[in-house]
């Protein structure tokens, strides 16, 4: 089954953990090309801008990417845009 990335956002911003494939990719540092999975997976929606010298507002919506926390690890940043499936079902951008 293919679900359009529309969809895969709100299961995403939903209250259920779900389970991600998506490919990495780090422009600044020509590094990614592999597929990660993870797990268990939920939103990070604690996140708060910071205030002080180095702090930034993280931008999300902007950058189109969001922050995802897996049942077991550290919180990871993925770019929606790089998400290939979601809870075993494809994820087109169409």
């Amino acid at each position: 089954m293919i679900v359009n990335l529309k969809e895969a956002l709100s299961i995403i911003h939903g209250n259920q953990p779900f389970d991600v494939e998506f490919v990495t990719a780090d422009k600044r540092r020509q590094t990614g090309g592999e597929f990660k999975t993870l797990t268990g997976c939920r939103i990070n929606k604690k996140e708060r801008m910071t205030s002080g010298p180095g702090s930034k507002a993280r931008n999300h919506y902007r950058h189109a990417t969001r922050t995802i926390i897996p049942a077991q690890g550290h919180p990871v940043d993925i770019h929606i845009f790089l998400i290939t499936k979601i809870n075993g079902k494809e994820v087109s951008l169409y």
